[in-house]
């Protein structure tokens, strides 16, 4: 247990890193930006709580707005995606349902699950962004345009890094 939360506050450490030292310095003013850190919240145990989650989802989000200076967009977007996960998760339930080892990644529940999970809460963490970021619904094509070239970016970089770290079955 010990292990699994040091694990994941490793894995926490470096795709914020990621994000803030890489990520966020590579953009298209006005076109995207890809905000990958979203899959720290992704990938994490089916098994925990609704309540952990969407504390730990809200400290994720806090951790990028001290960095990226955004004032709580960050905080608020990631705090909503860790109340919908559940029943996103639920929503995608596999006809067989889920098995206690099962884990919300590649490796465990097959590529299609987990390309339909990414582009589900990656688009819904982006729109949610954009629009919490602009305030304004007269500029939703604007915001539209934003979340699906952003979104999509950010899938590719979601199932490339699910890659590198991609475990078979045994």
């Amino acid at each position: 247990m010990i292990a699994d939360i040091v694990l994941q506050a490793f894995r926490f450490v470096i795709i914020l890193l990621l994000q803030i030292l890489v990520l966020n310095n590579i953009t298209l003013p006005g076109v995207f930006n890809a905000y990958i850190y979203i899959y720290f919240i992704m990938t994490l145990p089916l098994s925990i709580s609704h309540s952990a989650l969407i504390l730990v989802s809200f400290l994720c989000g806090l951790s990028v707005d001290v960095f990226s200076n955004s004032l709580g967009i960050h905080a608020f977007t990631c705090t909503f995606i860790g109340f919908l996960r559940p029943y996103i998760i639920t929503l995608l339930k596999p006809s067989g349902g889920y098995n206690p080892e099962d884990k919300p990644r590649l490796y465990s529940l097959g590529f299609r699950w987990f390309v339909m999970y990414s582009i589900i809460v990656v688009f819904i963490m982006h729109f949610m962004l954009f629009l919490i970021e602009t305030l304004s619904i007269n500029q939703i094509l604007l915001v539209l345009t934003k979340t699906l070239s952003s979104s999509l970016l950010a899938v590719i970089i979601i199932i490339l890094i699910e890659y590198f770290f991609y475990k078979r079955k045994s």
